[in-house]
């Protein structure tokens, strides 16, 4: 297949993912509506449904499952989302009255699962695929990946804000996920993680931080997991994935297929 056919349909399959995500039409519910609980799974999996017909035509479909299903790095992001909560203890224990756990409401199956989906479809599927198809570098991929969501974001749903916390996001998942090969359970825990506390934690209206204390926090929560990638990298001698030769512009026979 025609490398630009290929690429306006990895492009095209994600942008109508985000329409019929942002627009959130309703035209299945009437499928969906006796599946209870489920139904937000099966929502996002007919939504997906335009990236996993994309799959298929590329003929990607071997290593996009295995990209998923990689128990390896299921164990790894395991082991370095358990070594993250640890000082996010200490920022629990500092802005929390401790009371709260006795109400806190922990997160419904469905809902982790969609949340799971939603970083397959944009990690897994699109910013993969657009380093592997074509010759832009890490950073270029992940700069059009934010332009896009950002735009759609603000547009269709006229919330900047919101528009801006997923551009948080995509820098650093992405990055996580280029450095760590590809390791889609890594973006996973550590975005379960994060969510968790600002969900569960800090959007209670009595509750909520001040604006520089929030940035301050979400810095703190990003940046240290880059600099403890780096580090970790550093000292066990281990190539960087995003280099100088690969962070703008690269050659195909560069491109990880992990």
């Amino acid at each position: 297949m025609n490398k630009l056919i290929e690429i306006a349909l990895i492009i095209g399959a994600f942008l109508m993912y985000l329409f019929l995500r942002i627009e959130n039409f309703g035209i299945w519910w009437w499928i969906l509506e006796n599946t209870g609980d489920f139904a937000p799974i099966f929502d996002e999996l007919i939504r997906g449904l335009p990236l996993f017909l994309v799959v298929l035509l590329l003929r990607d479909e071997k290593q996009f499952l295995r990209n998923i299903f990689n128990w390896k790095s299921l164990l790894t992001a395991l082991i370095i989302a358990f070594l993250y909560a640890l000082p996010l203890v200490y920022f629990v224990c500092q802005y929390i009255d401790l009371q709260l756990f006795e109400h806190l409401k922990y997160p419904k199956i469905e809902r982790i699962v969609v949340g799971f989906l939603i970083n397959v479809y944009y990690f897994a599927f699109f910013y993969r695929l657009l380093v592997q198809k074509t010759k832009l570098g890490y950073l270029s991929a992940t700069l059009l990946l934010c332009a896009i969501s950002m735009c759609m974001h603000s547009l269709l749903l006229n919330d900047p804000w919101y528009g801006y916390h997923w551009v948080l996001d995509i820098f650093l998942f992405s990055y996580l996920y280029a450095e760590w090969k590809n390791n889609l359970w890594l973006v996973f825990c550590i975005d379960f993680l994060i969510k968790g506390i600002f969900t569960y934690f800090f959007l209670d209206k009595d509750m909520c931080l001040p604006y520089y204390e929030h940035i301050t926090l979400v810095l703190y929560l990003y940046f240290s997991l880059i600099i403890a990638t780096i580090l970790y990298k550093y000292i066990r001698k281990i190539p960087f994935v995003i280099n100088r030769k690969t962070i703008f512009w690269k050659n195909n026979e560069n491109i990880s297929h992990n």
